[in-house]
């Protein structure tokens, strides 16, 4: 069983709202950079360390195989984040909402991330880009059957403040141990799916991460909590296949979104999450 509650404001993660998107056979608004044209020119470029935000635009395709049957073949997303890029202890790194910070390593005329990506520079230290298509995969469909899935992806980063520290702190229950945890928030983002669906992710200081949607993504589980603070490791990640999910980000401005505070529940254990980020 999952619940995910919606409950009280806690906290504004500050991500810009888009203009409507992409032709009238998709159903998607999508966000663009052009509310922080200001605030990437006013930005310092002497160096990258700062807040950076990136507007993604992804396609996913899928193919159904022996005859079955997959409910879109292609979907549009749009995806806005706020990421830091700070000085570590063996160089620069860079926040993500997957996997803690990347070292970032200059080569020629872009950036090497040791998670993979390659970060072309597009203007001085102030803004970046990245795309790639990715090598098709298998996976099993809800409703049996497998299909062959592929993403596409183009991102767009504009640095918009010379502040590098965290952008806000999550704390956290679980059910099965007393008192809470609590870890410093350096990414976030929202996709808004194709047909008006969305989901939020979350990325902190120690590589925890909360991802949860409010529709259906094949091979995503619809909610996912990693703990990697303090001692040991702990997840609860649950993909019910029925849609049975819902969060709300609400109150959009350019400058900023609210989420609820989010409770899962599954098997032998539960735990609640609550908390903000702000990139100003």
């Amino acid at each position: 069983m999952i619940n995910k509650k919606a409950g009280l404001l806690v906290g504004t993660l500050l991500v810009g709202c888009g203009g409507s998107g992409g032709g009238s056979s998709i159903d998607l608004e999508r966000y663009t950079l052009n509310p922080y044209t200001a605030a990437n020119a006013s930005v310092s470029n002497a160096s990258m360390t700062g807040t950076w935000v990136v507007v993604w635009s992804i396609i996913n395709r899928a193919k159904g195989l022996d005859g079955a049957k997959v409910e879109r073949e292609t979907t549009h997303i749009s995806r806005k984040e706020f990421v830091v890029v700070r000085s570590g202890d063996d160089g620069l790194e860079i926040a993500t909402c997957t996997n803690g910070f990347n070292l970032l390593s200059l080569e020629n005329n872009y950036w090497t991330t040791s998670g993979g990506s390659v970060l072309v520079i597009d203007k001085s230290n102030t803004r970046l880009s990245e795309g790639a298509v990715s090598a098709e995969y298998y996976a099993d469909l809800v409703d049996g059957g497998q299909a062959t899935f592929s993403t596409e992806y183009r991102a767009n980063y504009y640095k918009v403040s010379d502040a590098t520290g965290p952008l806000g702190g999550i704390t956290w229950n679980w059910s099965d141990q007393e008192g809470t945890e609590s870890d410093n928030i350096y990414c976030a983002g929202v996709n808004r799916i194709e047909g008006g669906a969305q989901r939020l992710s979350l990325g902190t200081e120690s590589g925890s991460i909360l991802s949860i949607g409010d529709s259906i993504e094949v091979g995503v589980p619809d909610a996912r909590f990693q703990d990697r603070a303090g001692s040991g490791y702990k997840a609860i990640e649950l993909t019910l296949g029925i849609g049975d999910s819902s969060f709300s980000v609400y109150d959009e401005t350019d400058f900023g979104f609210s989420f609820n505070d989010v409770s899962i529940e599954g098997g032998d254990k539960s735990i609640t999450l609550y908390g903000g980020v702000s990139a100003e």
